[in-house]
């Protein structure tokens, strides 16, 4: 397996792990696009009061110090199949820059720069932080906090831990009192992915998808031989955003409790009909996010666990549209008790590195942001009690 230049530690005397299986798929994306940004996420807070920057800062370093998996380094250790063993330091120093412009002249410009130059700029696997945390003072009410990390470390739902983490640290040192991090080692869940895959639920699984896709359905979106090994890879995506009324949310809400589907489910059907419409198709592939975190163990653990699902849609198109989402979501309560299986480690599935690849995704539809950056806002005694 080859690996990116400087994107290794040097050998480490600490004890060695594989990568999970949500790991894995991250490296191999990584691996196939170089130095880009597609696997940074991140979110910044616009919080209004007063903040001390110190205690900020402390609280970031023990939030390092208690989660082991932040300290979490890819090694030039390799596994049998060549993928880098990970470990996870000792020690790690993270730096939280401190900028303040409440006396700059294009304050918002600054901002935005400031927020795009975190999403921008790649982490290098070399043993420093793969996750920085700056803050910036925009007046004298109000203050920024930017996080961003990369995909390895962990997904959208640990950064939201990691955040409302950070809060209670934060007010606990304010507070006088010790700051304490009640957190699950990632070693569990390795642990757990590993003896999965020896299970006979693995096979089950595996089993189940393999019929699911044993025939492929044609790509929506036609790629010319050869044109993603010669593209850029730059990770930049082209987004679209549509924002609905809360008149049509609020009738979308209504509707799903109706029929007792998810509004989630609801908007799978609507992306289908749109497109079996408009480009005459009658099948759909549809990659969606799921959180693979069995057990209330794992489900407050910041950590990387979750993985993407191909969602596979046919229907009759003369079926009404409730009837259609009735039937997704059985589809979707189906495909559940088989989503654990990470079809990127199965040489006959080939899901995430060969030519499924192409024909599951290749057309380009995810319903999540692929290098998403969120907003939220706090006020600071709010914000720093956790994000609730």
């Amino acid at each position: 397996m080859p690996t990116i230049k400087g994107y290794a530690m040097q050998t480490t005397d600490r004890p060695l792990f594989p990568l999970s299986s949500p790991q894995r798929e991250i490296w191999l994306e990584q691996l196939m696009l170089g130095q880009s940004v597609s696997s940074n996420i991140g979110a910044y807070i616009e919080i209004d009061g007063d903040l001390d920057v110190g205690c900020l800062q402390r609280a970031a370093q023990a939030l390092v110090d208690q989660c082991e998996v932040l300290r979490m380094c890819i090694t030039d250790d390799v596994d049998e199949e060549g993928i880098p063993l990970q470990c996870f330091a000792e020690t790690m120093h993270l730096p939280v820059p401190f900028a303040d412009i409440a006396s700059a002249q294009d304050r918002q410009g600054w901002l935005e720069q400031w927020i795009q130059g975190h999403m921008e700029t790649p982490f290098q696997f070399d043993g420093t932080p793969l996750m920085r945390i700056s803050l910036c003072r925009f007046d004298a009410g109000k203050w920024y906090l930017m996080v961003s990390l990369h995909h390895i470390l962990m997904d959208g739902w640990s950064l939201y831990l990691t955040i409302e983490t950070l809060g209670r640290i934060y007010s606990e040192m304010r507070e006088g009192r010790p700051a304490t991090v009640d957190v699950r080692s990632y070693r569990d869940f390795i642990e757990s992915d590993r003896s999965y895959q020896h299970s006979t639920q693995y096979e089950t699984d595996r089993h189940y998808w393999l019929a699911k896709y044993s025939a492929l359905p044609e790509p929506l979106f036609s790629t010319a031989p050869g044109a993603m090994a010669n593209a850029e890879m730059t990770g930049v995506s082209v987004n679209f955003v549509h924002q609905f009324s809360a008149d049509l949310l609020d009738r979308l809400t209504q509707l799903a409790a109706d029929h007792g589907v998810s509004q989630f489910q609801i908007l799978l059907v609507v992306l289908y009909v749109y497109f079996s419409r408009t480009q005459q198709r009658e099948e759909l592939v549809v990659g969606v996010p799921i959180l693979n975190r069995a057990g209330h163990q794992f489900k407050n653990a910041i950590r990387l666990c979750a993985q993407i699902n191909p969602v596979r849609m046919r229907f009759d198109p003369a079926m009404p549209f409730i009837d259609t989402v009735r039937l997704v979501s059985r589809e979707l309560r189906k495909d559940y008790r088989h989503q654990r299986f990470p079809g990127q480690r199965d040489g006959a599935c080939l899901w995430l590195v060969e030519e499924r690849c192409d024909a599951l995704f290749r057309d380009g539809i995810f319903l999540r942001a692929k290098r998403p950056c969120v907003s939220l806002r706090r006020r600071a005694g709010d914000f720093f009690q956790g994000i609730q």
